[in-house]
């Protein structure tokens, strides 16, 4: 509905589009660490001031933070929510590429993140991610092992030709 209201756009002429996912419910296993992990770009829509008055009610709980930080977030709120004790930076995510293995998938907002910050990405060819990598990073979704692996060293053996992947990306 916010859409609608947003920009005058009739219901009729909006219907969601889902990503297929299979869930498994015992593919959850309970820890008992008290560890919370909180993901994303660290931008004013994702709401870190709302992060801050979380972890100020769960003392007793770890938050461990992933993301790049953007400027626009107001420097206050980063020094708060950074200064409490339960709060851990983890930075931006420090690896040399991102694997991407999926069977079937539309355009996976891993992926997009993943380039977003920095990092290139080897996948499968599958749904949309055709539209944001070279196909040079692209596998067949039916690739094996040993086509991944020999993708894999060759890109990171070559770093430079690995840089101009990745700017083809954005």
């Amino acid at each position: 509905d916010s859409l609608r209201y947003r920009f005058g756009i009739e219901k009729n002429k909006i219907r969601p589009i889902y990503n297929p996912t299979k869930l498994s419910p015992s593919g959850y296993q309970a820890v008992d660490n008290k560890r919370i992990l909180w993901a994303s770009r660290i931008t004013e829509s994702k709401r870190p001031d709302l992060l801050v008055q979380i972890a100020k009610l769960l003392p007793d709980y770890t938050i461990d933070v992933f993301g790049k930080l953007d400027e626009s977030v107001a420097k206050n709120v980063v020094k708060e929510l950074f200064a409490l004790s339960n709060v851990r930076q983890k930075g931006v995510y420090k690896y040399s590429l991102f694997l991407y293995t999926s069977a079937w998938d539309g355009l996976p907002n891993v992926v997009l993140e993943a380039i977003a910050n920095g990092l290139p990405v080897i996948s499968s060819d599958v749904g949309g991610i055709k539209e944001v990598l070279h196909h040079s990073c692209l596998l067949s979704d039916a690739a094996s092992a040993k086509e991944y692996a020999h993708t894999v060293k060759k890109l990171l053996s070559a770093p430079n030709e690995l840089r101009d992947l990745w700017r083809y990306s954005k």
